[in-house]
């Protein structure tokens, strides 16, 4: 088997090497004769002989694609990108201060970008994945969400803003009634005969 590798590797050298390539031999510590193009002690240079030809391959280049070397593609604008909750002037009734943000993006998120979502300008958590995100303290008043893409260097790819509102019962308010009115019990309930 060695032999026939051997002789495959032989003829690869004569075939890969150039009209004036030198072609060194020499067996190994083991029985087996190694062909090489780089002088190797105790190897004897091989005389090219008229039955012996040598040939150079070409290196051709092969064209590549634009995806196919790029490891953070990111298209120059993505095609979509809207805040989806809430949505723009939207009125929302007590919430009792916790809503949930999320936003569409797409094509998806490259790898390393982040969105980072803002109330009235303060981030809401830190940078995620995610596009939903749980927002805290949302009061009664006008708010203003933003989300901002981020690159792997926190540099803002894009932004989204909308401003809603949110609307809470005051606590001075009487509540409402809800179900049938209370009635006040009068003594023991008497059974009826049949």
């Amino acid at each position: 088997m060695s032999r026939w590798i051997t002789l495959a590797m032989l003829v690869g050298l004569l075939f890969t090497g150039s009209a004036r390539a030198a072609i060194y031999t020499w067996v190994g510590p083991h029985g087996v004769r190694h062909y090489s193009d780089v002088p190797h002690p105790g190897a004897i240079r091989l005389a090219l002989g008229s039955g012996l030809s040598t040939y150079t391959l070409k290196t051709v280049a092969m064209p590549v694609s634009p995806s196919a070397g790029a490891v953070h593609a990111r298209p120059e604008s993505l095609m979509h990108f809207v805040i989806l909750s809430p949505t723009p002037n939207q009125s929302l009734f007590n919430i009792g201060g916790v809503m949930t943000a999320s936003v569409e993006v797409s094509p998806p998120l490259a790898p390393g970008d982040r969105l980072l979502y803002l109330l009235d300008g303060q981030p809401e958590g830190g940078p995620t994945r995610l596009t939903e995100q749980v927002l805290h303290r949302v009061y009664r008043g006008t708010h203003r969400l933003t989300v901002e893409i981020l690159s792997p260097r926190n540099k803002v790819l894009e932004s989204r803003s909308v401003t809603f509102f949110v609307h809470q019962h005051s606590i001075l308010a009487k509540p409402p009634l809800l179900g049938p009115p209370l009635i006040k019990p009068t003594g023991p309930i008497k059974a009826i005969p049949h």
